[in-house]
């Protein structure tokens, strides 16, 4: 049987001093895993061909819920589901507070409007009245021309009267020119009928002017009407709005309920199988890492997972739960603060660069819960070639610094590197 395209994945054979360090509890385990120790050492030497080896392992029995991966990936989901109910409450607010505004924006916009129309209003019986005068004023000379007519009407019937009356003699005509002239004076005098005729035309105008007047506010009436109904419509999409984003809010807190409730009934199932019937812990918690192209701590590979649980499934306790999870939780990142003082006959950065790999070195491959003692780096910095004096400090994660300035993990958390600053001291 041969394989042409190679394979693929894996790790490298295992070291010698891997060998030295794992063979002993390999062996004394029996290929069976009973005691922390045996699981200890079976995990840290499994290697899977496809998904290569453990780089470190451990193995812990659950005394206490905080210990416990799955009560704590549990309880990390509820926490993670109010957060997310929060949050969508908060989303909701928002929305609905910027609705409210908007509301708020187009009531005033409908109570300019209706002011606008009030106005108009006012306007427009103010029309009706200058309107009403000029109608009046009309009437007025009306009379007069109707009277005027009737004047007209008799002196013409008295000058046909003369006229048949008389032989024409000069007396008659001057009679005659004398009705002439009334007429003349009626048709063009102060109170004449051409001057009547003018008043009434211009008092036509005037209406003219009025009613457009009326047109305009009517107009104007119509666009604040207009405007009141799309305020009014505007409210009622803002409503609308309202109404989605609390149905919306309502399904997220019913979905997140869910989630919740179903988070709870799953570590309210996982606590009662926690304990056997003696009382005593029969949970075994196993976080693994990788190594990354650095040479540091990673989580591993889902598949690596999946091969270590059912490699311990398989030789396990009966009575024994066994948890294979991820150990990148568990990694506590370091954050170091070098000061050195370099011999002057050597390149400065050759030195902190020496110096910088010491401490890397140090912060690889470390155990769980194994503290990062200053001593271990002032050891390991002082004896760097061309370092004459150095001032070290770890200065985080704050919460696992004791009052030495050691770093000190939990049982299931290991010490990686996460900072570390290096620089030559202030002469």
């Amino acid at each position: 049987m041969s394989a042409p395209d190679g394979i693929v994945g894996g790790s490298d054979p295992e070291s010698r001093i891997s060998v030295k360090k794992n063979a002993a509890g390999y062996f004394g385990s029996r290929g069976v895993a009973i005691t922390t120790t045996d699981y200890q050492s079976l995990v840290n030497s499994f290697a899977d061909a496809t998904f290569g080896a453990v780089s470190q392992g451990y193995a812990a029995v659950v005394r206490e819920s905080g210990n416990d991966s799955t009560t704590t990936t549990l309880t990390d989901s509820i926490v993670q589901s109010i957060a997310l109910l929060d949050n969508s409450a908060s989303s909701a607010q928002v929305a609905v507070d910027t609705s409210q505004t908007a509301i708020d924006a187009d009531t005033v916009a409908v109570t300019d409007a209706s002011a606008a129309a009030t106005t108009s209003n006012t306007a427009i019986s103010e029309s009706s009245t200058a309107v009403l005068g000029e109608a009046q004023s009309l009437n007025s000379q009306g009379n007069i021309v109707e009277g005027n007519v009737a004047s007209i009407e008799d002196i013409i019937v008295s000058l046909d009267a003369a006229i048949d009356a008389s032989s024409a003699t000069p007396v008659d005509k001057d009679l005659m020119k004398g009705q002439t002239k009334r007429i003349s004076d009626l048709l063009s005098g102060t109170n004449g009928i051409s001057n009547a005729a003018s008043v009434v035309k211009a008092s036509s105008g005037t209406l003219t002017a009025e009613s457009d007047s009326i047109t305009t506010e009517t107009t104007s009436i119509t666009a604040s009407l207009a405007a009141i109904d799309t305020g009014l419509a505007s409210v009622g999409t803002q409503v609308g709005l309202i109404d989605t984003e609390t149905s919306e809010l309502a399904s997220s807190t019913t979905a997140t309920r869910t989630s919740i409730d179903a988070d709870v009934n799953s570590l309210l199932l996982h606590l009662s199988e926690l304990f056997d019937e003696s009382c005593r812990s029969n949970v075994v918690n196993v976080p693994i890492l990788s190594t990354n192209s650095d040479g540091f701590y990673t989580g591993p590979s889902s598949g690596l997972i999946a091969a270590v649980q059912s490699y311990l499934d398989g030789i396990k306790e009966l009575t024994q739960q066994v948890v294979v999870v991820s150990g990148a939780s568990a990694l506590i990142p370091a954050v170091i603060s070098v000061k050195v003082g370099l011999e002057s006959s050597l390149v400065e950065s050759d030195v902190i660069a020496a110096v910088g790999a010491a401490v890397d070195l140090a912060l690889k491959g470390r155990a769980f819960n194994s503290p990062l003692k200053l001593s271990e780096l002032y050891d390991i910095v002082d004896a760097t070639n061309g370092v004459t004096f150095s001032n070290i400090e770890i200065t985080g994660p704050t919460d696992r610094l004791d009052s030495d300035g050691n770093l000190v993990p939990l049982e299931l958390e290991i010490v990686t590197k996460g900072s570390v600053t290096i620089m030559k001291a202030a002469s």
